[in-house]
């Protein structure tokens, strides 16, 4: 009888052993299935590990392949509103992850919801290593949704640039625009 219980107790703590490496050998999995290119298998590891993680840092290693799988579909992907999905998907996971709002923010352009990616490129503008192009995609979607528009932060080509294409948007004559604002 004895020797039943203590089979039984073994098989216990080797079965909670189990339960407790099987997300990190997912993790793991996921890993080699995102090296060797199958982000759809990557992503469904590395989410089902994240869902059953039980240690920090097996659910911050998962999440990070859940973010960067969510990052590379997006980014292979010709449909922009499966493409949007997966970026706001990542997002949830890294609201402070600057090139996740950037990529969103061309997709909703490319989706032509500039109102929505108005206030995401003006944030960009503030993020360092995104300054410049953020700030010349801004000033294209204000001329573009006719909003006002400043060239402060812009080169004088991109500036004449946002003027041509306000012009137009706003059917003016573009040979008479000249290089002022």
């Amino acid at each position: 009888m004895a020797t039943k219980r203590r089979q039984k107790e073994r098989r216990a703590r080797k079965h909670a052993q189990q339960q407790r490496h099987r997300p990190a050998q997912r993790v793991q999995e996921a890993v080699g299935a995102f090296k060797s290119g199958d982000v759809e298998r990557a992503l469904a590891l590395a989410t089902s590990a994240l869902t059953a993680a039980n240690d920090a840092a097996t659910c911050a290693a998962a999440q990070h392949i859940v973010i960067e799988a969510r990052f590379r579909a997006a980014a292979t992907t010709t449909d922009l509103r499966t493409r949007l999905d997966h970026l706001d998907t990542a997002l949830q996971l890294a609201p402070d992850e600057t090139r996740l709002h950037y990529h969103r923010a061309i997709t909703l352009w490319g989706l032509g919801r500039m109102a929505q990616a108005l206030p995401a490129l003006a944030a960009l503008q503030t993020q360092a290593g995104h300054r410049s192009a953020a700030a010349f995609l801004y000033q294209l979607a204000c001329a573009v949704t006719d909003q006002p528009w400043s060239e402060q932060s812009l080169s004088v080509a991109e500036a004449n640039t946002v003027r041509m294409l306000q012009g137009l948007v706003q059917g003016t004559d573009t040979s008479t625009l000249g290089s002022g604002n």
